[in-house]
């Protein structure tokens, strides 16, 4: 489901359901959550999408008034005929919802939402998100579980199901949806290492990256044979952990957000 990583996620898990928010009429459709890391507003206060256009030419929505950064993690309609909506996938790399679209409709998804374990506590905000048979989208603030985090591979979670009833090519369907959403810890990083090893088992070269700094492309050599990567956890957090890899792999590093959030950049090099 995701890229590979350097990153050793420890098994234990702490799993916390919480009870979501309704849409505000039978006929709206449940498509995903704005996930964020506090609230957005008074519970079940409604926040309207406004429809732009994205850098790609794609269908953008902005929900006016909220202020908190958010992950967007559903699909959105777009009108394609007189059928109805085809359905874009919203969110950055890191947000892969794992939705099958059946006759339009997104049956279900999941996605993870990964945090410093060094950060502490968190709350996992996912805030509903529902489209009106006309295609307009909303959303609804809706506060979840809260946790302390500090042990990684600790997770909460949040689930909803709905069901929804639409017309498509004269015929009237229902369609049940769900989506789950989880809040998941990782241990800090203190470096990544990553070597390059010829056929003899010898270095080649060498590269450290510490979070926060630039990722550059980075020069293969010809005669490397396969990679190594050793991740240097923070103190407390466990011993280093060492990967191999292909030269056909693609491995991902850690990069920190100033909400505790974790991104995972690819390192791209150059054969």
């Amino acid at each position: 489901m995701r890229k590979l990583c350097c990153l050793l996620v420890l098994c234990a898990q702490l799993l916390s359901g919480c009870q979501l928010a309704q849409g505000e009429e039978n006929g709206d459709w449940l498509i995903g959550f704005y996930i964020s890391l506090e609230p957005i507003g008074e519970d079940g206060e409604r926040f309207d999408g406004v429809q732009e256009t994205g850098e790609d030419g794609l269908p953008l929505f902005v929900f006016d008034g909220i202020e908190v950064e958010c992950y967007p993690m559903y699909y959105y309609p777009v009108p394609v005929d007189d059928r109805g909506f085809s359905w874009y996938t919203s969110g950055e790399a890191d947000y892969i919802p794992c939705g099958r679209v059946v006759d339009e409709i997104t049956e279900s998804q999941e996605g993870t939402v990964y945090v410093n374990a060094a950060g502490g506590g968190y709350t996992l905000c996912p805030n509903p998100v529902y489209v009106t048979e006309a295609g307009d989208l909303y959303v609804i603030a809706q506060e979840g579980p809260s946790g302390r985090m500090d042990q990684p591979g600790t997770v909460l979670t949040c689930s909803q199901e709905d069901t929804v009833t639409y017309r498509l090519d004269g015929k009237t369907k229902r369609e049940s949806v769900s989506v789950t959403c989880h809040l998941e810890s990782v241990a800090p990083v203190e470096k990544t290492v990553i070597l390059q090893m010829d056929g003899k088992n010898q270095v080649l070269a060498r590269l450290d990256i510490r979070p926060g700094e630039p990722l550059e492309p980075w020069q293969g050599c010809q005669d490397t044979a396969y990679l190594i990567a050793e991740t240097c956890y923070e103190e407390g957090y466990g011993e280093v952990q060492r990967e191999t890899f292909s030269k056909e792999d693609q491995i991902s590093v850690p990069r920190y957000l100033a909400d505790g959030r974790v991104m995972y950049d690819y390192l791209e090099i150059i054969w």
